[in-house]
Order: C-alpha cells, then structure tokens, then sequence
C-alpha cells in the first residue's frame, strides 16, 4: 500500500509538472503574440499618423488652390465687364480716334489672353 501511495504521488508530482509546463508554454505563447501584436500596432499607428500629416497637407494645398481659383474666377469676371463696357464705347469719337480708349482695349484684350 505504502508503494503504491508513493507510486501515485509520483503520478501527481509529474502531472502537476506537466500541468505547470504547458501552462507555462501557453502563456509564453500568448505573450509572444502579444508583443508581436503591439509591436505591428505600433508600426501602423506611426504609418497612420503620416498618412494623416499628409492628407491635411493635402488638404491645405487644396483649399489654397480653391481660394486662389475663385479669385481668378472673380478678376476674370471683372476683367469681362470692363471688356463689355468698353467695347460698349467706340474707339472713333465724332471724327477723332479715341486712343486712350484704344489703348485701354487693347491691354483689356492682352490680359484676356
């Protein structure tokens, strides 16, 4: 009786063991995944916050570009007026050439190309 309470001791010494190793070996798994994962976090955390940085700069060049269009819009706009007005007016007043009138259209229709 006395061998075979030492037998089963043995038994339970070794399972606890084994217990205790693959325990061990899970959480070591565990971990390692873990850190891979945090460390993969890490990487596309800092590539998301260049995408980031980029697309705002991206983004400030566009609304740039924006204003400075509707300000073109706007001076092409003007520019088209003063051409209509002016080509309202004749150049010939009574029986003279009006050439400051001339002038003037002539440097309308250069900026207009």
């Amino acid at each position: 009786l006395h061998i075979k309470t030492m037998a089963l001791n043995n038994y339970k010494d070794e399972f606890k063991r084994q217990k205790a190793e693959m325990y061990n070996i899970l959480v070591d798994h565990r971990r390692d995944d873990l850190v891979g994962q945090k460390a993969k976090t890490g990487i596309i955390a800092a590539e998301l916050e260049i995408l980031s940085a980029e697309r705002d700069k991206a983004q400030f060049k566009y609304d740039s570009f924006q204003r400075q269009m509707t300000s073109m819009e706007e001076s092409l706009r003007e520019l088209e007026e003063q051409m209509q007005t002016h080509s309202k007016k004749s150049t010939i007043q009574g029986v003279q050439l009006n050439l400051a009138h001339t002038k003037k259209k002539k440097r309308l229709d250069d900026e207009f190309e």
